[in-house]
This record gives C-alpha cells, sequence and structure tokens, in this order.
C-alpha cells in the first residue's frame, strides 16, 4: 500500500475520478473535510492550496511485539 495522508480541505474543489471505460464521475471536497488520499496528491492539493496535510500515514507501519510470555 502506498504512503496515504489525512488532509483538512480549506478550498472547495473537485476532481475527475475514472470508474470504468471511458467513464469519469466528480468527486467534490467541500471546506472542513478530512479526506485520506494518496500522499502524493495531498501534497500537490496542499501546493495548490486546497488542503493542508493533517497527518500522514505510514504505508508499511511496524507491527506490533508480542507481549511477553507469563511464566
Amino acid at each position: 500500500m502506498a504512503a496515504q495522508a489525512k488532509v483538512k480541505v480549506i478550498a472547495k474543489f473537485h476532481r475527475e475520478v475514472p470508474i470504468g471505460e471511458d467513464r469519469e464521475r466528480q468527486e467534490r471536497f467541500t471546506i472542513g473535510q478530512t479526506p485520506t488520499v494518496p500522499l502524493d496528491v495531498a501534497q500537490q492539493w496542499e501546493a495548490a492550496g486546497l488542503v493542508e496535510i493533517m497527518e500522514a500515514i505510514d504505508a508499511d507501519p511496524e507491527p506490533e511485539p508480542e507481549p511477553a510470555p507469563t511464566p
């Protein structure tokens, strides 16, 4: 899984999202939403002044250590 980022939308905008052969739909974002998107997309949107990156989400988090056995 690629790195993700949780973002806060600071400007109203939309994008075209492919949904099949020769088909697209509009995905709309309004101020205050907090979607999780791929990190590269979040960085492009932030550079355009559309969002603020709130949190980067590691693609492959460290596994939790197993608890020590109890005697």
